[in-house]
């Protein structure tokens, strides 16, 4: 068996590091089987690969027609009864994979730690290369790629991070003779959230490749695929028990538990400490080396499990409590490929389920009482496909392989409450409507809570007490009233025109921060009334008569767009101009 080597590397840009071992099976006592030469690369990050200019609320694909007024925007469909959502998910950015060599890796597993995210990538095929992402994400509306480790041998399939380290699982043939058992499992520190060059601790680990890793209180617990095993190690790398399983996919511990996906025994269940099998259930009988996850939910397990969509089981039993089937593939573009839809991860985040479905890219699911009361929302408005997704606090990650990733938010930010304004928060009921909010003439509504929504078409009065998030327009028509307490995001950048529109002697009076990607329209005798802070990434256009009112003393305007004032519109109060547009 051979044992953790722990490696030090220089302190230049470009780290070569000599991986030796201690030896003493007779595979491992040939001379040829010993460590080559391995080149790290540890640079800053390539800030052109991160743009965060396509942004915005994040809402549900086939969502085409407010039934109120015309078409919003032309999709494949029309779904008048989708239900609004209680979870607000902004778009922050979008992040294109690095290269090496002029080859361009995919996104594989991603890991988040407080203000920092680490996102791996690998190449599909013979070839092996991979690269670790270091995103900075301090910062919601601007983050930063802050560094990168580039493998030019090595595939990075999985990253985990604990207590100050990040432990990898991956491939590389080259560490072993004629790439018979290329898996790999390695501890890599960080300083300052950064790989450090000094800290490279290698774990023994057969296998075609490494799929998988997790940490557990002072254990790491690795997972090889084909001929592989998982394996329990120490802090220092040793390792100290290991089982053999077929076509291994994932693994992960819940309460004691270690939970192993095999893609043809299905789902081994034992004692994290010693081994013991516990359980041992059948699922899918999945396809050769496709990317499959699992998470826990209580002590219940979901499994991605390709054609038939999510398995959600009870660990203590093994029985299954129900599927989250794929998308109805008759309500997709014609344009994908039915055989490439198929359910490649899924994470959970409170009472939320997000599901990466390849070419249809990500179901949102909301559990009810329990899982066998699970809503299903839709597929969240994402170009691209996905084949991986992990939420975790406020993120949501999602990877599409070749096309790099992508960076949710969820919306909880709910300054308006702590204001010295006056719009009264009641014990207002919470909004359990269709995704298109339509308050008719005469009518008084009133919701708070956490929403998002397709659109929202005010005709009488509406006030809104907490995060709302509108994906497409928000129009307060002639005589409505619409008063935000709280946090509200609207639009894209992506469809500027789906405009916060103010109608003539319309009133529209935010207290906290509003957020508009798209444009702001302020009518003839319109009024918008700010006590907080505004952001508009479109353009401001103001007709004649109409009236822009900051309140209070600590209110801000931030446009990065023009500013398109009549001669006759109004701007007033005290207010900090951060873009000097006014």
């Amino acid at each position: 068996m051979k044992k953790a080597t722990k490696l030090l590397l220089g302190l230049t840009v470009v780290f070569t590091v000599l991986l030796q071992s201690c030896q003493n099976d007779d595979r491992d006592q040939n001379p040829d089987q010993q460590f080559q030469d391995e080149e790290i690369i540890i640079q800053e990050g390539d800030a052109s690969r991160l743009s965060n200019t396509d942004v915005g609320v994040v809402g549900i694909k086939g969502i085409g027609e407010n039934p109120s007024g015309r078409p919003a925007m032309t999709t494949f469909s029309t779904t008048e009864e989708t239900p609004s959502s209680d979870l607000p998910l902004i778009m922050i950015a979008s992040v294109n994979p690095p290269e090496i060599d002029g080859v361009s890796l995919r996104a594989t597993h991603v890991a988040i730690h407080n203000n920092y995210a680490y996102v791996s990538y690998n190449v599909e095929g013979a070839v092996y290369k991979g690269a670790i992402d270091v995103i900075d994400i301090s910062d919601p509306n601007n983050p930063l790629l802050a560094g990168q480790a580039l493998f030019p041998n090595t595939d990075i399939n999985s990253v985990v991070y604990h207590n100050g380290n990040l432990y990898i699982a991956g491939a590389n043939p080259s560490l072993n003779a004629a790439g018979t058992d290329p898996a790999l499992l390695f501890k890599i520190g960080l300083v300052q959230n950064l790989p450090t060059s000094d800290d490279l601790v290698l774990m023994d680990m057969p296998g075609f490749s490494g799929v998988d890793v997790t940490v557990e209180g002072n254990n790491i617990y690795g997972a090889s695929g084909d001929n592989g095993v998982v394996g329990k190690y120490n802090q220092n790398g040793n390792l100290q028990n290991s089982i053999s399983v077929t076509d291994l996919r994932a693994l992960g511990v819940n309460n004691n538990k270690l939970v192993a996906l095999s893609g043809s025994s299905g789902v081994h269940v034992y004692n994290a400490n010693n081994f013991s099998s516990s359980l041992n259930f059948s699922t899918l009988q999945d396809v050769p080396q496709a990317k499959r996850t699992i998470t826990f939910y209580n002590d219940y397990l979901l499994a991605a499990e390709g054609m038939d969509g999510v398995g959600i089981y009870d660990l203590n039993s093994g029985n299954q409590l129900n599927t989250l089937a794929l998308p109805n593939i008759s309500d997709l573009p014609s344009s994908i490929d039915p055989t490439e839809v198929v359910t490649n991860s899924v994470s959970t985040l409170q009472d939320h389920i997000f599901v990466a479905q390849g070419a249809a890219g990500v179901s949102l699911f909301e559990v009810g009482n329990d899982l066998t009361d699970i809503n299903d929302i839709g597929l969240l408005d994402l170009e691209g496909s996905a084949n991986y997704v992990k939420a975790k606090g406020d993120y949501l990650f999602v990877a599409n392989g070749a096309g790099g990733f992508k960076i949710l938010k969820r919306l909880t930010q709910t300054e308006g409450s702590s204001l010295d304004g006056v719009i009264a928060c009641e014990n207002f009921p919470t909004y359990n409507g269709s995704t298109w909010m339509n308050i008719n003439a005469n009518q008084v509504k009133a919701y708070s809570g956490s929403t998002s929504i397709s659109g929202i078409d005010v005709k009488g009065e509406l006030t809104y007490c907490g995060n709302l998030a509108v994906s497409q327009t928000l129009k307060v028509r002639s005589n409505g009233k619409f008063f935000m307490n709280g946090s509200l995001v609207q639009g894209t950048t992506a469809n500027p025109l789906l405009a916060f529109d103010i109608s003539s002697n319309a009133l529209a009076q935010i207290e906290g921060s509003v957020i508009i990607y798209g444009n702001l329209k302020i009518k003839s005798g319109g009024t918008l009334q700010i006590n907080g802070d505004l952001t508009v990434y479109g353009d401001v256009n103001m007709e004649a008569n109409s009236n822009l009112e900051f309140q209070g003393n600590t209110s801000t305007a931030n446009v990065f767009g023009a500013v398109n004032r009549h001669q006759n519109s109004t701007v007033s109060g005290q207010f900090t101009d951060l873009q000097n547009k006014f």
